[in-house]
């Protein structure tokens, strides 16, 4: 139906149809760009045109009636008028006539008086005068608020600035050359179609234009015409061989049931794409919504201004993903809970994010509730056959079949969506002429392979950027990783201001790496689609040099100079650029030369670096980098930052672990600590960078620092209440210095401090304790021990540290009494203690003896003995005495006690020894206290110490000392009078010291039970509790043995129950058998190792009991495979029984078929296939055949091939068909089973057509092994199938030092089927 033409002349009627169809051309170019180049908007509408509104475009002062509009991703709302005018350019005057004319329709001045709502007349003619002011380039380029003629604010009088433009000089011929560029070099529709997509194109727009109301014109409606016309859209191919992930159900219901999806995750996973299908769904709904695409850069708030106009779909991608340095992602963080709170059923939200950057802004938790996470686990296997096969059908028909032929090699060659993406593009080229299709097929592999990504990049670059543009599009993604194709107009229009002459090659050249899949843009954000691609880029730049250089230069003029809303973007944008320029040049070989640019542009990145360094919102040490790196050094806040963070001059090297303060003269710290500004960039490094840096800038930083800026003890302190609960941190030490020069701000660190180390330990008291013990007796997985030693071994570090240096200010100031008046002096004891023992100088009596009482009560005593050593006065002699005469209970205090006397007051043990010579068991304590203190002590001194004190003795007592047993020596018997003294002691001593002298009494021939008995009982120590064990059993006392049978610690059962064992007959008693449960790993692996040599029926079900015994001795921070060494024990004892019941075998079967460990696995179907019946072999043999990609598939057929025996109707179903069918590890293995276990000359049959397979006759190999032993000749006849001189024939005959070469089988099939064979064989066939 063509369209309505006025009749009232010829010439009228040409020329309303010229407005006409300029106005349908523009409304086509409208919604190509808005809706699939730039994504801007997901839809436009056109109001309808009658006969009587044609015959009213011939006025000059009347708008065109074509007026498409669309609400667009940033926000607003564009209302778009188009003018063919042949009556010379605009003037002032004849637009604002435009604006006001409205005699039938709503005159265009009242678009604006809505805020939200922006302005555009697109027309054939220049501007002239103050209009010209108003002059864009494009659907999306709007002028400068600034530049708005103040001579049409009467006109329109609601704050039009910024939202008023016209683009002109669109003349006929340049809208053909704009729409024709976009179906051919960006849509790719063939040049063959291209004049039947117009024409289908122009009747769409006509089609929406009929009737009364306004028709609206879809992304999914245009792309249909594209596609019928044989092109394409870039990303669209991708979101229709979408893959839903496992979990893609679970976010469509978050959508429905709660109206907004969260979906989150890392990067490459498919986010956007799992998004993008998401919106599609909702586009399926009855009542579908309008989508609107969310520009992140213009914040929450502008998805409000679009709510009430119908039901809408929100997409919102990555948020966070353009983090600024300066701050504003907070905006999201704050306001996006709110808006999902507030969604309902006709106002929805899909949000992507990455998890780093969802994590880094710290907005996780409020938005939980509407959260998915989205990672590679929920991606089935198959992932890229299924991604090939939805976009093979999207392929020409002339091209599926070639696509079809390629499908196995091409997924055999590529291995990720991202190159399968790109072997489509290029195959839908189609071949080149007269090219066949293997040539063809290894071209378009070539160039879809990563490697081959940059110099295609590279190739095209050096085909299509003439100017080298390129270099802009790459510095603004280096800088940014993406940007907004909204941020890209700004940046081009500015780039116009300072070359006129750039026109719009910014974002032409965008849209060509788009549909070239160089860039990605699935939304508005532009990114490299590779990382390969960004090297081409780079590449490109260096070869191109000069011309790069020169836009490089302009790109960052450029940036400086934007403003407005793009302003903090634009800066931080800039100086990002500028880095990643130095950076890249500097790879650059034989080039010395440094990449400068004007200098108004570099003062205006040091304002923007200084503005950032002292504003309390931005991302601190990002920008103290970034200015240390790009800033100059007129720039006083850079020169500062590089301090800090290089230590040294630019140009120099960072520092690995210690930071190094530069050696700069006294002129430049003045100048430096002369700026207002340093002190809060000082201030802001303490209080937020310090705390968290991984170099350690050393206990003196404060003191450097003070020559930089006074006054920052304050920030110290509040650095210190960070740190004050946290592990092992390089700077705590530092942070401390600072921080305690101010004693009275420090106490509530110290307080925090204190507090910190009493939570740590009534932890510990409360579970601590347990937890070490449960480890200790083995009830924990290997790995936990040492997940649990990392996890809490920094516990306290930093308190402690913060309490020392407290400890250490107060006593360098001569205030001990202080200290000892203190009201939490009792927890401070042992840091106390320890400050005495590393000072240099004299330490007064007074000090050392508060130090002790105070210790006294803390169970820190030791360290304060300790104290007292390194500092002995002869006045503590006395002290020392009493305090060891005092018998302490706790033996560490004991050990310090005998130490220092041993080492500073022998002749004080010589008096206690005396004193207690009435009291053996006290004495001989003694005795065994001084034993293990003098092994502290090297052998000759220890002898000169030992020596009076040891004369002091009577005879027995040297006697009884020398006997005690030490690591390397065992117990040496004694005398009568020695034996007598030991066993009255060893009435009432200790467990510690029983361990030492019930060894001796045994050597002695004494039979100490009743000592052992109480050893037993009063121990709950696990070293000690296994000695008490020992002891009993090497008395013999079987009493004593069933009672450590019974002990707390497992190590004493553990040994109990393996001599008990041995005075016991089968079956075992119930108690042993009952250890299956026991707590402890190692009890029950003892058990597992008795019951294995002692078959019997009650012994068996233990054994079948323990095959799902789960503890692992792996070491899970090694990524080492599961390994469950009690169970795998378990059923080895099984199969020393050599005959199973079926009963067991079912064990067996689910065992293997559930466990995470293959070794596990693999003895339990071994086991189950030789000692159980057919029933179980048929059970293995459907084990192979689960729906689940697992090597227990092939251990199960593995496991049939070592079985004695094995059922005919199992082999039957083994034939050629089969095997030619399973992935290669199947087939390989039902190869050897057959060959093994098979008739003869069904495996010869199976083993012939194999030999026919091109892609798997290396299986042949596995037959002819396979059937070696039984049929020799046969197993020749099959290797006779390859060809007369292959070194594989010689497989069989190959001497007993000699292999076949891994060549030797190299064109024996895919490289798949080779590998596997390779494994087989590997006695015979050498690795590659």
């Amino acid at each position: 139906m063509s369209a309505p033409v006025p009749t009232s002349s010829s010439g009228g009627a040409n020329a309303a149809l010229d407005g006409f169809e300029y106005q349908i051309g523009v409304s086509v170019l409208a919604a190509l760009r808005l809706m699939l180049i730039t994504k801007s908007a997901t839809q436009i509408t056109l109001e309808p045109a009658s006969e009587e509104d044609l015959e009213s475009d011939l006025e000059p002062a009347t708008p065109g009636r074509v007026q498409p509009s669309a609400n667009m991703t940033d926000g607003y709302k564009l209302v778009v008028q188009v003018k063919l005018r042949n009556t010379g350019p605009w003037s002032k005057a004849a637009f604002d006539s435009l604006l006001k004319h409205g005699k039938k329709r709503r005159p265009a001045r009242h678009h604006l008086d809505d805020p939200g709502t922006r302005y555009l007349l697109i027309t054939n003619a220049d501007a002239t005068g103050v209009a010209r002011d108003l002059l864009v380039n494009g659907l999306e380029e709007w002028p400068e608020e600034h530049t708005f003629p103040a001579s049409l604010s009467k006109t329109l009088p609601h704050s039009p600035e910024g939202r008023v433009a016209i683009w002109g000089a669109l003349n006929e011929r340049l809208l053909d050359l704009e729409i024709n560029d976009i179906l051919g070099s960006l849509m790719r529709v063939p040049q063959t179609q291209q004049a039947e997509c117009r024409t289908r194109l122009r009747e769409e727009a006509l089609r929406r234009m009929r009737g009364t109301s306004p028709g609206v014109w879809t992304r999914e409606d245009l792309l249909s015409v594209i596609r019928g016309c044989g092109g394409y859209l870039a990303s669209a191919p991708l979101l229709e061989s979408f893959v839903p992930p496992t979990n893609f159900g679970d976010l469509g219901n978050l959508l429905d049931s709660r109206n907004a999806v969260v979906i989150t995750g890392p990067s490459g996973t498919g986010k956007t794409w799992a998004a993008l299908a998401l919106v599609d769904q909702a586009r399926q709904r009855p009542s579908a919504p309008e989508i609107i695409q969310v520009n992140v850069n213009n914040g929450p708030s502008s998805t409000r201004a679009l709510i009430d106009t119908g039901p809408k779909l929100f997409y919102v991608e990555d948020p966070w993903g353009q983090y600024s340095l300066r701050g504003g992602s907070e905006e999201w963080t704050e306001q996006l809970p709110r808006l999902l709170r507030e969604a309902h059923a006709g106002h929805q939200y899909v949000v992507t994010s990455r998890s780093d950057m969802l994590g880094q802004a710290k907005a996780g938790k409020g938005l939980e509730r509407w959260t998915a996470v989205l990672d590679a686990d929920q991606y089935r296997d198959g992932e890229l056959a299924s991604i090939y096969d939805r976009r093979l059908e999207q392929l020409a028909t002339e091209l599926q079949a070639k696509a079809m032929e390629f499908r196995k090699d091409t997924l055999d060659a590529l291995e990720t969506p991202y190159e399968i993406d790109l072997f489509f593009t290029h195959l839908a080229d189609g071949p080149k002429f007269d090219e066949v299709d293997q040539a063809f097929f290894r071209r378009i592999l070539g160039l879809a392979h990563r490697d081959a990504v940059e110099q295609v990049v590279v190739s095209y670059l050096n085909a299509s950027d003439q100017t080298g543009a390129s270099a802009i599009v790459w510095g603004l993604l280096a800088a940014r990783s993406q940007f907004d194709r909204s941020q890209l107009i700004g940046l081009n229009r500015q780039l116009r201001t300072i070359d006129p002459t750039f026109v719009d090659e910014l974002g032409k050249l965008v849209d060509r790496l788009v549909a070239t899949r160089h860039l990605r843009q699935p939304g508005q954000t532009v990114s490299f689609a590779h990382p390969s691609v960004r090297a081409g880029f780079e590449i490109f730049i260096k070869e191109n040099w000069d011309r790069s250089e020169t836009n490089l230069m302009s790109m960052i003029s450029a940036l400086t100079q934007l403003s407005g809303s793009q302003r903090d973007w634009a800066m931080e944008t800039a100086a990002l650029c500028f880095r990643a320029i130095t950076d890249l040049i500097s790879g650059i070989e034989n080039f010395d030369a440094e990449f400068e640019t004007d200098h108004t542009s570099r003062a205006a990145i040091d304002t923007w670096l200084e503005e950032s360094l002292i504003d309390p919102q931005s991302d601190f040490y990002s920008v103290l980098q970034l200015a240390s790196d790009v800033g100059t050094q007129t720039s006083i806040p850079s020169e500062l930052a590089r301090w800090f963070v290089k230590g040294i001059r630019r140009g120099g090297q960072f520092f690995l672990k210690n930071w190094k303060p530069p050696t700069f003269d006294d002129a430049w710290y003045e100048r430096v600590s002369n700026d207002p500004r340093t002190f809060t960039i000082a201030d802001r490094f303490v209080r937020e960078q310090l705390p968290q840096e991984r170099d350690g800038f050393g206990d003196d930083f404060a003191k450097k620092l003070d020559r930089i800026a006074s006054g920052l003890t304050p920030a110290f302190v509040a650095a210190a209440h960070k740190l004050v609960s946290s592990g092992f941190d390089r700077n705590v030490s530092a942070i401390a210095a600072g921080a305690v020069r101010d004693l009275t701000a420090y106490e509530g660190v110290l307080s925090a401090a204190l507090d910190e180390l009493a939570s740590l330990d009534r932890f510990f008291e409360r579970e601590g304790n347990e937890q070490w013990r449960a480890i200790r007796d083995g009830e924990c997985d290997e790995a936990y021990e040492e997940g649990y030693q990392s996890h809490h071994e920094d516990d306290g570090y930093a308190a402690g540290i913060f309490v020392e240096a407290y400890i250490g200010q107060v006593r360098s100031l001569g205030h001990w009494q202080a200290l000892a008046g203190h009201s939490r002096i009792s927890e401070m004891g042992r840091a106390w203690a320890d400050d005495i023992t590393k000072a240099g100088g004299s330490v007064s009596l007074e000090e050392i003896r508060a130090v002790i009482a105070v210790t006294q009560t803390n169970g820190d005593e030791e360290h304060a003995w300790e104290a007292a050593r390194e500092h002995w006065q002869t006045s503590l002699a006395s002290d020392l005495e009493q305090r060891i005469l005092s018998n302490p209970d706790d033996e560490s205090v004991r050990a310090a006690l005998v130490y220092c006397a041993l080492t500073k007051s022998p002749a004080t043990l010589t008096l206690c020894f005396e004193k207690l010579s009435t009291a053996p068991a006290l004495s001989v304590q003694l005795l065994v206290d001084m034993h293990a203190a003098s092994r502290r002590i090297s052998g000759k001194t220890r002898a000169r110490r030992l020596r009076p004190i040891l004369t002091s003795l009577p005879g027995a007592g040297t006697e009884m000392f020398e006997a005690i047993p030490i690591k390397d020596k065992s117990p040496r018997a004694v005398g009568e009078t020695a034996l007598t003294y030991l066993c009255e002691a060893a009435e009432t001593a200790v467990p510690f010291v029983l361990n030492k002298i019930v060894p001796v009494m045994i050597a002695s021939g004494a039979t100490p039970s009743a000592a052992i008995h109480r050893w037993l009982r009063e121990t709950e120590d696990f070293e000690l509790s296994k000695a008490a064990a020992e002891a009993a059993i090497g008395i013999k006392d079987d009493t004593l043995a069933w009672l450590a049978l019974g002990h707390k610690r497992a190590d004493a059962r553990e040994v109990a129950a393996e001599y008990l064992a041995t005075t016991l007959p089968d079956p075992l008693p119930q108690r042993l058998l009952d250890l299956s449960s026991d707590p402890g790993s190692r009890v029950r692996r003892a058990l597992v190792g008795i019951l294995a040599d002692r078959r019997h029926p009650n012994h068996q079900s233990v054994l079948v009991r323990l095959v799902n015994d789960d503890w692992s001795n792996a070491a899970a921070h090694y990524n080492e495979s599961p390994s469950y060494p009690i169970a795998r024990d378990a059923i080895r004892g099984l199969a020393a029984y050599g005959s199973l019941t079926d009963e067991i075998g079912e064990v067996l079967v689910l065992k293997a078929e559930r466990t995470d460990d293959r070794s596990l696995g693999m003895v339990a179907l071994n086991t189950a296939a030789k000692c159980c019946g057919p029933e179980i072999r048929k059970k293995i043999w459907a084990l192979s055949f689960i729906d689940q990609a697992r090597w227990v598939r092939v251990d199960a057929i593995d496991a049939l091939t070592f079985a004695d025996v094995v059922e005919s109707d199992i082999l039957d179903a083994i034939n050629a068909k089969l095997i030619l069918r399973l992935p290669p590890p199947l087939a390989a293995s039902a190869c050897v089973l057959l060959a093994v276990h098979g008739q003869v000359d069904a495996a010869v049959e199976a083993m012939e057509r194999i030999a026919h397979s091109t892609k798997r006759r290396a299986l042949l190999l596995l037959g002819a092994y396979g059937l070696a032993e039984r049929d020799h000749d046969a197993a020749n006849g099959l290797l006779a199938l390859l060809e007369e001189d292959h070194p594989a024939r010689r497989l069989l005959d190959l001497p007993d030092d000699e292999l076949l070469p891994a060549s030797a089988i190299g064109d024996l099939g895919h490289i798949r089927i080779r590998k596997v064979v390779q494994e087989w064989l590997n006695e015979k066939i050498a690795k590659d």
